[in-house]
Formats: C-alpha cells, sequence, structure tokens
C-alpha cells in the first residue's frame, strides 16, 4: 500500500500537503486543470516544405490514367453498342470533283504553265 500510495503522490503534481491535519476525514479535495502536464517541451511548428511529385512519378500517374481512360473507353463503347460516345455517328460525304476543263482550255493552261516556267529560267533571252 505504501509503494502504491507514493507513486500516486509522485504522478500527481501537489501544492503544499500538511503531513497531519487534524480534521483530514472532513476535508473535501478539489483538483482544477486538465491534464497533466507534459514535462517535454514543445517546440514552435516549423515550415514545412511542400514536397513536389518528382517528373517521373508524376509522368507515371498521368500515363496510368491515360491508359485506364482508353480502357474503359473502349469496353464502353463496344458494349454500348454506338450510343454516340463522340457525338452521333458521321455519315462521310463524298467529295466534289473538280469540274473538268475542255481540251482548250486545257492546252492553253498547259502552254501558259511552260511559258512561265520558261520565262523564269531565262530561254527565252527576257531581259529586264
Amino acid at each position: 500500500m505504501e509503494i502504491m500510495q507514493f507513486a500516486t503522490s509522485m504522478r500527481r503534481r501537489r501544492g503544499y500537503n500538511r503531513l497531519s491535519p487534524k480534521n483530514r476525514n472532513k476535508m473535501k479535495v478539489v483538483r482544477f486543470g486538465g491534464a497533466k502536464r507534459s514535462w517535454r517541451l514543445r517546440l514552435a511548428p516549423k515550415l514545412r516544405l511542400i514536397r513536389l511529385a518528382s517528373p517521373l512519378k508524376l509522368w507515371s500517374k498521368l500515363k496510368n490514367a491515360y491508359v485506364n481512360m482508353m480502357l474503359k473507353l473502349a469496353n464502353s463503347s463496344g458494349s454500348s453498342n454506338n450510343t454516340g460516345v463522340f457525338g452521333a455517328k458521321r455519315i462521310p460525304k463524298s467529295r466534289d470533283l473538280p469540274a473538268s476543263y475542255s481540251r482548250s482550255e486545257f492546252e492553253n493552261r498547259l502552254i501558259f504553265e511552260i511559258y512561265k516556267s520558261m520565262v523564269s529560267s531565262y530561254e527565252l533571252g527576257y531581259t529586264k
């Protein structure tokens, strides 16, 4: 019993206690305050630097997200029977063919192109 009483007295912080009070049985004890005060010093919170993710980890996360998105898209488009993931299905239109030239227009255009190439290479003797 003495050991327990000694241990409990060491655990609690007490103020002044009389060794032999006269009216010990009639005394009511009231303790104020919260939990036991820790003897450890509290350090001021330090500024923590935000750790940036390394480019390699960021790249791998981005790649994994892209691959997962493509897999989900491939799985959903096959099962949904073309519900229009990217919009309605487009019907391709035929391209307009260029208007055909008559034989004389084609020959005139061909002669004009030959003339331009000869003038640019100075084969006709054109001088400025």
